[in-house]
């Protein structure tokens, strides 16, 4: 059952959510953000987490709803951490970032694993995870999602900006 956090924002019918006979490539992206949240919140270990995930949820789907594709492959080691790739403009290296490079086409992603290190990887992840990942404290800056078609860049600060402003709005709301 979704939470009335998550339902009021994602304002699926149950029918919608709970469609057993399609895979998660059939779905409608509204249908595959909803599995996805689901499965977030599944997988919390207590109470307090899976409240947590209420409140910042309906943030991390609406900047999800702006990509184009609700599942990402990544390239990573053999211990399951994400390649880092550092990129810089040619006249001015101080302003070097960090960021995971991730695509929408595995093929591409497996192009690039062959170029690194034996050993590592292509990993696909769903977009809601991918973006919650990046409320950890991990060593980039930015996830470079490479669409088909362009590239876009997420920055981990803006996401973690957009999550503590709805926990806020969150405290003073529910807990006044």
């Amino acid at each position: 059952m979704l939470s009335p956090c998550i339902s009021a924002n994602f304002p699926y019918t149950k029918r919608q959510i709970l469609c057993p006979n399609r895979t998660m490539h059939q779905l409608s992206q509204a249908e595959a953000l909803a599995r996805q949240q689901q499965a977030l919140l599944a997988a919390a270990d207590d109470a307090a987490t899976r409240q947590a995930l209420t409140v910042i949820l309906p943030v991390l789907a609406t900047v999800a709803t702006e990509l184009q594709h609700t599942r990402y492959f990544l390239v990573a080691n053999p211990q399951g951490e994400w390649r880092l790739t550092r990129l810089a403009p040619p006249d001015m290296p101080d302003l070097e970032k960090v960021v995971v490079l991730a695509y929408a086409d595995r093929h591409q992603a497996e192009l690039v694993c062959q170029q690194g290190p034996r050993g590592d990887r292509v990993t696909e992840l769903a977009v809601l995870d991918l973006l919650f990942r990046l409320l950890a404290p991990l060593a980039f800056d930015s996830l470079v999602l490479m669409e088909r078609d362009r590239s876009q860049e997420i920055q981990r600060q803006e996401v973690q900006d957009l999550c503590t402003r709805q926990i806020e709005r969150w405290r003073t709301t529910y807990l006044a």
